[in-house]
């Protein structure tokens, strides 16, 4: 840490802050590689301080992934009002505009969630968009919630039925 005094911030801007920070290090760096040392140095704090506003590295992670979960489905929420067919065409648009304006980011999470977790390995080595239920679950065990206006998938175990 340098010499120099960090502002002092009221906790819920230091939390945004160190958020923010940690977003912006997703652009050059996947989430394994995003280090709390260098997160803690650009906001001009200790490591321990930052531990003040996080219980752990995976609860900062879980932050970082979680606000860049809220961004996408804010991005991504198409009108309500919309009938099933503009809403998933205004759907599509919204989540091709955001992965070309957040391009490294998405990366980053996208495969980040493909090497954090069993269920996101697959055989190929090229990362791809995560399914619309990979988003709902989560990217990286971010815990993102359901988008409105999903159905909730059939409960484990359990088959919907469909009448033909």
């Amino acid at each position: 840490m340098s010499g120099k005094r960090a502002a002092r911030l009221s906790p819920d801007e230091r939390r945004a802050q160190l958020v923010a920070i940690g977003l912006d290090m997703l652009t050059d760096r996947s989430l394994d590689e995003l280090s709390t040392d260098d997160v803690a140095r650009r906001a001009g704090i200790s490591r321990g301080l930052l531990f003040h506003y996080f219980d752990s590295k995976r609860d900062f992670y879980r932050a970082v992934v979680q606000q860049e979960c809220d961004d996408f489905v804010a991005a991504t929420e198409p009108d309500p009002s919309l009938g099933p067919v503009p809403w998933l065409r205004s759907f599509i648009a919204g989540f091709v505009r955001y992965v070309l304006e957040h391009r490294r980011v998405y990366l980053a999470l996208v495969r980040g969630a493909a090497g954090s977790h069993p269920r996101w390995r697959t055989s190929s080595t090229r990362p791809g968009p995560p399914s619309p239920g990979g988003w709902r679950r989560g990217s990286a065990g971010s815990g993102c919630r359901t988008r409105r206006g999903w159905p909730s998938p059939p409960a484990p175990g359990r088959r919907s039925r469909r009448r033909r």
